[in-house]
């Protein structure tokens, strides 16, 4: 699980958390939450069949969200 925290600005105290697991069959699934102290709702969800697709969409979400100020948490 990673989990990103935004702390400046007015999107302060929100969070993203990203969830990843993989099945039996070898597929990789990516569960992305979002949040504000104690609410949070599902926005994506993703399956992928390679780990290369998985980590390559992946990089490209975290460096989506660091661009707004999200940071590492360490809850």
């Amino acid at each position: 699980m990673i989990r990103l925290e935004n702390t400046t600005g007015k999107r302060r105290g929100r969070f993203v958390v990203y969830e990843y697991e993989q099945d039996l069959f070898g597929k990789i699934h990516l569960t992305v939450s979002s949040g504000r102290s104690g609410t949070v709702q599902r926005v994506e969800k993703h399956s992928f069949d390679s780990k290369i697709d998985f980590l390559i969409q992946l990089d490209i979400k975290l460096e989506i969200k660091e661009r707004y100020n999200y940071r590492m948490s360490n809850r």
